[in-house]
């Protein structure tokens, strides 16, 4: 006896059932896949106990005549496509056939159905149990359709084991429904959960969708939107601006042709676009909403369309940075002093000095050392791997003593300035032109590096023998995409061969800034994606922190006022991770805070 068998049609049609309905949300995935492609301006969503017990559509769209209603569960029957052609034009969210058969295959369905034609038949209902029809008629309804599941599962009592529990299923329909609800903001939905009126989302723009959709963490207010159109794109985005961020990417959500896409690359093009104006570890929010022609994109690729391909994704990554990045820069201006403190209520004026210490008191602030240490300096200015020129050279023993303050000529049209202090061994404290600065040293010298990291030559540090590491095959392909790259920000990567299933490289020589800084080169490498300039602005962050100096180092004057000067100077006075570099306060909102008089 042969040991291949072909299934029986009802074990097959369930297996396959299996690789697009998962779970309810699948169900709901695809029900509200259909009721849009129908043109509904109504669609009501109910679900019971997650959607377990039951998930039912209703939609007014076009509807179905009796014969379209009947042969709309078997297997690969769909009206969004004729011939294999039509998989390059797609405008519809729904392609394949697949999904009313497989959900019929594994739940009790049921539909009915009236077409809005006009000497249209009467609505016809069609039942079905294990994909095979139990059940077909007249029935009355109005025009649009009405998909119900019921006991998702029943029949494959394995897959409904793994199931979560209802209100964690709920919350996966939830979510499922907020992500098909966004890209049709002009369609009026509804969902139900247990008979309970969970979200309504009425007729609205893209960013009072989405706040509607988050009520919790958005009002509409929060969001501004714009449209841009780079290349062959259209893009449309619903976003926040610096003051508006999370503490994860939840936020970060991407749509091409009106359907959720989970592109890694995408989701780091926007967070590129935001890095200059969100504090780090901090991501946006931001709904993107991308337009291209049919051809540049396939979604072909999963069974579930939880995958998706582009033509180009260089060429998209790269609009998609110039478009948002260009309207943050237009709608979110960040004006000098826009990262000031909330100083609103007014902190209590701090405490200085003993009140019993009588006429001494003035000496502290008039003697040289008033605010920084005696002592030499803790910073030396040439730290190892910085490129030759840097502005912060080792101060001679008579200037790193203790000093008071002292005016300076400002570099780069940073104009003159008073160096006051440091305080906390962390701010340098600098009075310009009526106002008080509070200069974050650490971020200051990061943007300072970045900056001639950024613009300075691509020099290659070859190593004394090579740095091997392995990867997995789909690393080691993006890694592979990604060497004329890598070869121009000055590495130098070479395969080696490939064994049990992964992927040898050599690593022969590394940028020269980034000597002793093996752990951040391999994390690079292995995880970073994007085009070049992503690549480098990666790089260059992660060496500008590793050099620059540190919070708690105590600086000589000269290497101070070298560093508050370059500080003023910066076109962007934030650092690499979108932290501020400074803050400033008036010479009126000083005496407001001590409840003076201007």
């Amino acid at each position: 006896m042969a040991k291949i068998q072909v299934l029986p049609d009802p074990v097959a049609r369930r297996i396959a059932a299996g690789e697009v309905i998962d779970r309810p949300a699948a169900v709901v995935r695809e029900l509200l896949d259909n009721a849009l492609d129908s043109g509904a301006a109504n669609i009501r969503l109910e679900i019971e106990e997650g959607g377990i017990r039951s998930v039912t559509c209703v939609d007014d769209g076009e509807g179905m005549e009796p014969e379209d209603l009947k042969l709309s569960i078997l297997s690969h029957a769909t009206s969004k496509l004729a011939d294999f052609e039509d998989l390059y034009k797609l405008r519809t969210l729904g392609f394949r056939g697949e999904a009313l058969s497989s959900i019929a295959s594994c739940s009790r369905l049921s539909m009915i159905s009236l077409s809005r034609n006009p000497g249209a038949p009467a609505a016809c209902r069609v039942r079905a149990e294990g994909g095979r029809i139990i059940d077909f008629g007249e029935a009355r309804g109005n025009p649009g359709t009405v998909v119900s599941a019921q006991d998702l599962f029943y029949c494959l009592p394995g897959r409904r084991e793994f199931l979560k529990s209802p209100s964690a299923e709920g919350n996966l329909c939830r979510n499922v429904f907020i992500e098909k609800a966004l890209p049709f903001p002009q369609v009026t939905l509804r969902l139900f959960q247990d008979g309970r009126l969970k979200l309504f989302l009425p007729p609205a723009s893209p960013a009072q969708r989405a706040a509607a959709a988050y009520p919790q963490f958005l009002s509409p207010e929060l969001l501004r939107e714009w449209e841009a159109d780079r290349d062959v794109f259209h893009f449309t985005l619903a976003g926040g601006g610096p003051s508006l961020h999370y503490r994860d990417r939840r936020f970060i959500q991407i749509f091409v042709n009106r359907r959720r896409v989970s592109d890694f690359s995408l989701l780091q093009a926007v967070e590129f676009a935001y890095s200059e104006i969100l504090p780090g570890g901090e991501y946006p929010f931001a709904f993107v909403f991308i337009t291209l022609p049919p051809d540049m994109v396939d979604f072909n690729i999963h069974p579930s369309k939880k995958e998706v391909r582009f033509h180009d994704p260089g060429r998209l990554h790269r609009c998609l940075v110039e478009a948002i990045r260009g309207e943050l820069k237009t709608s979110f201006p960040l004006p000098p002093g826009y990262w000031e403190l909330n100083r609103s209520p007014a902190p209590p004026p701090p405490v200085l000095y003993d009140s019993g210490a009588g006429e001494d008191w003035g000496k502290a602030v008039r003697e040289p050392g008033a605010f920084f240490p005696e002592g030499p300096s803790s910073f030396k200015g040439d730290m190892p791997g910085m490129p030759p020129g840097m502005p912060w050279e080792p101060a001679a023993p008579e200037e790193a003593a203790s000093f008071g303050g002292g005016s300076f000529p400002g570099p780069g049209g940073a104009g003159d300035f008073r160096l006051l202090g440091q305080a906390m061994q962390l701010f340098l404290v600098v009075e310009k032109n009526d106002e008080l600065y509070l200069i974050d040293q650490h971020a200051a010298c990061e943007r300072i590096l970045f900056d001639r990291f950024l613009s300075g030559p691509r020099e290659t540090q070859e190593l004394l023998s090579p740095f091997v590491f392995d990867l997995e095959e789909e690393p080691s392909r993006m890694l592979e995409e990604s060497l004329e790259d890598y070869r121009q920000m000055g590495f130098t990567l070479e395969k080696a061969g490939c064994r049990g299933g992964r992927v040898t490289w050599e690593l022969r020589g590394t940028p020269a800034i980034c000597c002793g800084m093996e752990d951040e080169v391999l994390s690079l490498l292995t995880q970073a994606r994007g085009d070049r300039r992503l690549l480098e602005k990666t790089l260059y962050a992660r060496a500008a922190c590793r050099k620059a100096v540190k919070d708690g180092e105590i600086l000589d004057h000269r290497t101070a006022a070298q560093l508050a000067g370059e500080a003023l100077a910066l076109k962007e006075p934030r650092c690499p991770h979108g932290r501020p570099v400074w803050f400033k306060l008036s010479r009126g909102e000083l005496y407001r805070l001590v409840g003076r008089r201007d």
